[in-house]
């Protein structure tokens, strides 16, 4: 589905990092789950993105948000997290075995 406002994929990504440290990288896949309530839409994402240099790609979890009032999504997470794939693992697994998600292995 298409999200006014979200670019499409795959395309170049950058981070700035607080320290002046830059990434390079490119968006090659992503999954979404769009969910309303009263403050407005939001579209959930999980990104795959190989950044130059590394082995493995970075997994980026974030989210776009629409007011009822606008017409495009804008992207939300300025401050998200993004971490190797392994380690997204890791903190997965230890969050389903603390209960906090009912999945089957």
């Amino acid at each position: 589905m298409s999200y006014p406002g979200v670019r499409p994929i795959p395309r170049k990504v950058r981070y700035t990092y607080p320290n002046g440290h830059k990434r390079h990288g490119e968006l090659l896949d992503r999954v979404e789950l769009r969910t309303s309530g009263n403050g407005g839409s939001y579209l959930m994402v999980i990104e795959k993105i190989p950044m130059e240099g590394a082995r493995k790609p970075t997994i980026r979890f974030g989210y776009y948000r629409k007011e009822t009032s606008e017409k495009r999504w804008r992207w939300g997470s300025q401050t998200t997290f993004h971490f190797g794939k392994g380690k997204t693992e890791r903190i997965i697994r230890k969050a389903i075995a603390k209960g906090f998600f009912n999945v089957c292995p």
